[in-house]
């Protein structure tokens, strides 16, 4: 019983609260809300309401922060295994090169990912020209920024830098999977097939369809900032500096999640969804944490 009171226990408890309750809620109106708040019907014809904020920018700035994230922390990581005072390992070098080429890799793909949410038509030069300039920017800044730190301050983030890795990278490929699998198809998918037949409910599985709605990664990568937290930790920022960034990524995911919605790219069941692979992995993250370094992540007392 004391477990189940404590802040840990009683998190759990409102995070599958919220979780049955938007999946209950998305059984019996997933459609019924997608009509209310994002499809329209105009002259019998249905058509997206037009929403740029939850459609573009906040579509955009969600990829935006994981891969921010993702990207300093695997900086972090080849700075650690260059500056060992011994000599470099041939692993030590594989891994180092493996993990710049995957930062380049990443902000390419998110330079490409805002490319594709800003361009209408097919991609021309300019395109092309922003991509690369993105990339190059945002490798370049990601880096400018890690090298600049003081040893110490790389030093402490490694274990952080680790945990987030795994952490996104594990999630990441979860819902790639599940998505696959589920196969459902999107509200702005059925506005295109210009028809609400083809609409299938969250617990249909449909296999491999070419969509890829359930569950939502936008809705995850929002609640993997909460990764932010293990680095305040290992910083030694203050309690009160932990529990208000907690409260402002929660209220961020719950910005995400409600975009997503209102711009027809998901129904409430994936963001649901999405939010709920994200708090168990942000779960099993803090949970390693804390058997790793023996003390509890939110006010810094030592484990019993």
């Amino acid at each position: 019983m004391k477990k189940i009171l404590s802040p840990k226990g009683i998190t759990c408890i409102a995070a599958v609260f919220i979780v049955i309750l938007g999946l209950v809620i998305g059984s019996f109106s997933d459609l019924n809300i997608s009509k209310a708040l994002a499809i329209r019907e105009v002259d019998g014809k249905l058509v997206l309401a037009n929403h740029p904020v939850s459609s573009i920018i906040l579509n955009d700035l969600s990829y935006f922060g994981e891969t921010v994230l993702f990207g300093f922390a695997s900086a972090v990581i080849v700075l650690n295994l260059v500056r060992k005072k011994s000599k470099m390992t041939v692993l030590d070098k594989i891994l180092s090169i493996c993990f710049f080429i995957g930062i380049v890799g990443l902000m390419a793909f998110f330079a490409y990912k805002s490319m594709k949410i800003i361009s209408v038509t097919s991609f021309g030069f300019w395109h092309y020209l922003m991509i690369v300039l993105i990339t190059f920017v945002m490798t370049f800044l990601i880096w400018y920024v890690a090298v600049n730190l003081k040893p110490a301050i790389i030093k402490k983030s490694f274990i952080p830098s680790i945990f987030t890795v795994i952490t996104v990278a594990a999630s990441n490929i979860f819902v790639e999977a599940a998505k696959f699998i589920w196969g459902r198809i999107r509200p702005r998918d059925l506005v295109e097939l210009g028809s609400l037949d083809n609409y299938v409910n969250w617990y249909q599985v449909s296999g491999h369809t070419g969509y890829d709605s359930f569950p939502s990664s936008h809705a995850l990568q929002a609640m993997l900032l909460l990764l932010i937290i293990i680095w305040m930790a290992e910083l030694g920022a203050s309690r009160k500096a932990k529990k208000i960034t907690t409260i402002g990524i929660l209220c961020w995911t719950a910005l995400i999640m409600f975009s997503r919605v209102l711009a027809g790219a998901h129904f409430v069941s994936d963001v649901t969804a999405g939010f709920a692979v994200g708090f168990a992995f942000i779960y099993i993250a803090f949970v390693m944490y804390e058997r790793k370094m023996g003390k509890h992540l939110y006010d810094d007392n030592r484990l019993e």
